[in-house]
């Protein structure tokens, strides 16, 4: 890696760990038989204006495992504690700073901490400090002050918890994390799906030019064949649909996550996890069904319209139960059906389990080819 030396502003090059996961394996020096290691160093991380020094210009390669963080407001200028907001532009409007808005920081408001390991187990996170500063290099404080991290909450649409304490906003749906993105803006289109990648902790390949669609169809592919987390199917089309849409059982864009931010998973039984994965018919869907009754065990219906009930709900917050469970609606074209989107939260609370046969085998679920436009 290359580090930028704060004084003389030269770059130095310092070796990069064996395992930059967890940042603890180093080359040895083969003259004193002591690990290789950078010195600490700090990432900064703002909004790029006019005139920025350019990759070109300085090339860091710099990796976040960093001691320090520092946003840098450049559109912000320091008020003292109980003035209002201190992270918000100098205007009527009272909008907060650009960083809240672009795709890239979002992966450094949330980064995980610094790896350190002290013994045989496996690495532990230790919380790595981000500071906030103004355009004139006033700190204003720390991610971690309780009353700053209210504000970064409120301006980011992310619960506080996640803010604060290192590696837990992997607890959180993915529909969840989709809606932080979906609020943000890059320059390159695709990036605001790329800048997820860390956040999901995915190793992506990056292909400028293939359309936001199609990158985000590439991370969604990738997430349901790694976890059964049935929120990534949680998200309407913007408002602003006064009618039924037809779409696929997977978004399209970032902004249909944009009113998922309240998206949570509960608890549910291994019997009823749904079986899902993408093929040259649409997603095959083999689901519990909710509270509809089967016609018969192949799933085979007259109905024209079916819906299906996921394991997660609109959550004020407070309850993971089963009140509020988002549903998603299908209607049959042919032979296969195709997901309507009404433009806003369909949702039930009647998520049970029936003692019907078509649960007790996997080979009897009701099974849906949904097609994804």
């Amino acid at each position: 890696m290359r580090l930028l030396h704060t004084t003389n502003l030269r770059l130095e090059k310092f070796p990069s760990p064996k395992h930059p996961d967890d940042g603890t394996s180093f080359r040895l020096d083969t003259r004193t038989g002591k690990a290789q290691k950078p010195p600490e160093y700090a990432i900064l991380s703002h909004r790029w204006s006019e005139n920025e020094v350019s990759f070109i210009d300085i090339s860091t390669g710099v990796h976040q495992n960093t001691e320090e963080c520092y946003a840098y407001l450049f559109d912000v200028v320091w008020k003292p504690k109980g003035s209002g907001s201190r992270l918000t532009k100098e205007s009527p409007s009272g909008e907060p700073s650009d960083w809240f808005t672009r795709g890239w920081t979002l992966q450094e408001l949330l980064a995980p901490g610094t790896p350190c390991k002290s013994n045989d187990k496996a690495p532990s996170i230790t919380n790595s400090t981000m500071f906030f500063f103004d355009q004139n290099w006033t700190e204003i404080g720390q991610k971690a002050d309780a009353d700053l991290c209210t504000e970064i909450s409120q301006h980011s649409l992310i619960r506080p918890e996640y803010i604060r304490s290192p590696g837990t906003h992997k607890n959180a749906s993915i529909a969840m994390k989709m809606s932080w993105a979906a609020r943000r803006s890059t320059e390159k289109l695709e990036d605001r799906v790329y800048s997820l990648f860390g956040v999901f902790d995915l190793q992506m390949s990056v292909l400028y030019g293939e359309g936001e669609a199609n990158a985000l169809m590439r991370l969604q592919l990738e997430l349901i064949a790694r976890s059964d987390d049935q929120s990534i199917f949680a998200w309407v089309k913007p408002s602003g649909y006064d009618k039924p849409d037809p779409c696929g059982m997977l978004a399209t864009s970032l902004d249909d996550f944009e009113n998922s931010n309240e998206i949570v998973n509960f608890p549910i039984k291994d019997k009823e996890k749904p079986l899902y994965h993408m093929t040259k018919e649409g997603l095959e869907f083999r689901v519990f069904n909710g509270w509809r009754t089967m016609n018969n065990l192949e799933g085979r219906s007259s109905n024209r319209k079916e819906t299906i009930m996921l394991a997660c709900k609109s959550s004020d917050g407070r309850n993971v139960d089963r009140h509020n469970v988002v549903v998603i609606n299908l209607e049959r074209k042919g032979d296969s059906l195709q997901r309507v989107s009404y433009g806003k939260w369909n949702l039930s609370d009647k998520f049970s389990v029936t003692t019907s046969k078509w649960w007790v085998s996997p080979g009897l679920r009701r099974v849906f080819y949904v097609k994804q436009s």
